[in-house]
């Protein structure tokens, strides 16, 4: 128990950690990751009684529950996202100063982005993920959007990221 419990444990947790890097995790990683943490709890809780109970007090039974209390401090402060995004920025303005209109899907970094479109100077790359909407990330420097729905390509909720960087979800 000292060392499988934690170790897989560790594993769900890197994983939930990768899934919330985008700016819009994809449900179905969410809800097995979700799934994960709900199985291995009563195997870790088994573990924990039968360890209590049969032998001594070990400090290794709460190397588990920390780490997933650490997992979910960085989720609830968006640390994943935040980290992808500062390491991606670079990038995505590489490619939103060029814009090239595709509707192909490609990985640009670590995003997966099913479209992009607008000019030179102002793009709008659309993402794989959300729930119900399209959701993606713009680039729009020297404009600030207005909250709420805009009109614009049926954007809806932009979300300042900063240096003209928004996410937003687009309206069917």
């Amino acid at each position: 128990m000292g060392v499988v419990i934690p170790t897989v444990v560790a594993l769900i947790c890197a994983a939930a950690l990768a899934v919330f890097i985008s700016p819009f995790p994809l449900l179905p990683a969410v809800v097995l990751v979700l799934w994960a943490f709900v199985l291995i709890g009563p195997v870790w809780l088994a573990f924990t009684v039968a360890q209590l109970v049969l032998y001594r007090w070990d400090r290794r039974v709460l190397v588990a529950p920390v780490m997933v209390v650490v997992t979910a401090a960085l989720l609830a402060f968006q640390v994943p996202f935040h980290l992808g995004w500062w390491a991606m920025r670079g990038t995505m303005t590489a490619h939103a100063q060029e814009c090239v209109n595709s509707h192909e899907r490609q990985w640009i970094g670590v995003y997966s982005v099913e479209r992009i479109s607008g000019s030179a100077g102002s793009c709008h790359f659309r993402l794989t993920g959300g729930f119900l909407d399209t959701v993606g990330i713009a680039y729009l420097p020297g404009e600030a959007p207005r909250q709420g729905f805009t009109g614009r390509e049926g954007v809806r909720g932009y979300e300042p990221l900063g240096d003209g960087w928004y996410r937003y979800r687009e309206v069917f």
